[in-house]
């Protein structure tokens, strides 16, 4: 034997063979090449010896060339989009991708951050064309990207990158308990509450305040829902005399409520109905020809005096008490004015409280005004004539050889008298030379001055930035007047001194020492 000859043919069944090849020597093996791709091919053999002689076949063989290798890439996917579905979820969905033979996954990649670019596989979809990315963090922005394989491992190119937000995770922490509530009643219908404020891992919004009524209580009721971070309410229209409890707690903007506070109790105040006490002693003291002063010592009361109801009739051992005034507030004095000279007048005095309580009165107070001067010179220093609640006729400004008229606003309030507008008017001295002087004819004999005085210039209202001394007849009698040490801004003062007038004249001088002397008003009565 020297060689075999092969023979093929193409096609399943086939049996159309041809030879192929024919190696020579003993070699039992032949390797059949540029044959075609997935093609079914059939063989047989036989041998040939030196003399040409050629051997029966061997039995058919049969085999099918190998598909080629698939090395095309898939499409990219359709337009890819990116939803956030929670704060630790983002939903993506893709347009489906093309490949030559079959597109059999999805790769999934992620990176995070605005224009981050650092991508990782995250996943596959198996074919599908949605996947959830998940594990995210809240209030977080992810880009994502996709891109298909086929059943030869071809990747393809990317989708587009989709970006979404992760939505902040919600609130579900309470906020914490307010601290200590206390609840006070203030009258017979209003309870006031406070409390420490609550704290919440956002921020408190408002508060939640219950409340049930009678001692003992548990079925609390809503009474209001506030807003901000207040910690006080003032709970009104409530019944007299009546226990209420009260618990708050506090809430957030996501809805969530704190636990609830101590349970703070309080009860209105029951109706007032006890009587101040009398006042102290009441004391009359003529303080001219038209006036009587008063003086009592203070009543008291279970809760608080409010004021003084006064009293008055006119002449010896007289009973027909008349109210004349009902000041205000805790003051124990009153100057009863517009009265008849030489005239004796009665007075009694009772306490009031805010509940309208009347209490018993003092004991009875008598005096007799002064006989009216004979010579009575009233001047309304830097203002017009006057006339006053006594019904005493005060002259226009008269008498001085210098200094400066002014008059303050009609708005200007004057403390501690019934004739502020003696006080809004005065006359001021800004040289030294001459000292302002006041002179007055009247006739040889003695008299009571009195002198008036309020500070009003508001950049003089501290002790010691206005001082002066007044001389009458020529004497040192007041030294060292400083209006604002003695009763204060915008508060009367009366100064008083006696004279002897020898030569028809008498004079009040008004000597520089700090700052410029002023005077309001000048009472000159004979006695």
């Amino acid at each position: 034997m020297t060689g075999y000859l092969i023979e093929r043919c193409q096609g399943a069944g086939c049996s159309n063979f041809a030879q192929i090849a024919a190696p020579t020597g003993t070699g039992t093996t032949f390797n059949n090449t540029g044959l075609t791709a997935s093609t079914p091919y059939s063989y047989r053999v036989r041998a040939v010896d030196a003399a040409a002689n050629q051997g029966g076949y061997s039995p058919v063989a049969s085999a099918t060339t190998q598909t080629p290798p698939d090395t095309t890439v898939p499409s990219a996917p359709g337009t890819l989009t990116a939803t956030a579905a929670g704060p630790t979820q983002i939903n993506l969905s893709w347009g489906a991708a093309t490949d030559n033979v079959g597109v059999t996954d999805y790769l999934i990649e992620r990176c995070q951050g605005s224009g981050c670019s650092n991508y990782t596989q995250i996943g596959t979809s198996g074919g599908a064309l949605t996947f959830s990315s998940t594990g995210l963090t809240a209030n977080t922005l992810y880009r994502h990207r996709v891109r298909a394989r086929d059943a030869a491992g071809n990747n393809g190119s990317y989708s587009n990158v989709a970006n979404a937000t992760t939505p902040t995770a919600p609130d579900t922490t309470p906020p914490s308990a307010p601290g200590t509530l206390t609840a006070t009643a203030t009258s017979q219908t209003q309870i006031n509450l406070s409390w420490g404020a609550a704290t919440d891992n956002v921020a408190v919004t408002g508060y939640v305040i219950e409340s049930c009524q009678g001692a003992g209580c548990s079925n609390f009721a809503l009474v209001t829902t506030t807003s901000g971070t207040g910690t006080t309410f003032n709970n009104t229209g409530l019944a007299v005399g009546t226990p209420y409890s009260y618990r708050v707690r506090a809430r957030d903007a996501a809805g969530n409520q704190g636990a609830n506070s101590n349970v703070a109790n309080a009860t209105t105040q029951a109706p007032d109905t006890t009587v101040p006490s009398a006042p102290g002693t009441l004391t009359a003291t003529a303080a001219g020809a038209t006036q009587i002063n008063l003086s009592w010592g203070a009543a008291t009361d279970n809760v608080a005096v409010t004021g003084y109801l006064i009293e008055r009739c006119q002449g010896a051992g007289c009973s027909n008490f008349a109210q004349i005034a009902a000041p205000t507030g805790t003051g124990t004095t009153y100057s009863s004015t517009g009265l008849t000279g030489n005239t004796p007048y009665s007075y009694r005095v009772r306490a009031t409280d805010a509940a309208g309580n009347q209490g018993g009165y003092s004991p009875v107070a008598s005096a007799t005004t002064q006989n009216t001067p004979a010579t009575a010179i009233r001047v309304n220093v830097g203002g017009p004539a006057y006339t006053d609640s006594g019904t005493n006729v005060w002259s226009a400004d008269t008498g001085f050889n210098t200094g400066n008229a002014l008059v303050w606003p009609s708005n200007t309030s004057i403390a501690g008298t019934s004739d502020p507008a003696l006080y809004r008017a005065e006359r001021w001295d800004a040289d030294t030379a001459p000292e302002m002087t006041y002179s007055f004819n009247v006739p040889n004999g003695n008299y009571t001055v009195r002198l008036h005085f309020a500070e009003n210039y508001q950049p003089l209202f501290q002790v010691g930035q206005r001082v002066f001394d007044v001389n009458i007849q020529g004497a040192l009698v007041f030294n060292n007047i400083d209006v604002f040490a003695e009763v204060g801004a915008r508060t009367a003062l009366i100064k008083t001194a006696t004279a002897t007038v020898t030569n028809g004249t008498l004079s009040i001088t008004l000597v520089h020492q700090v700052e410029d002397p002023f005077i309001n008003a000048i009472e000159i009565l004979s006695q």
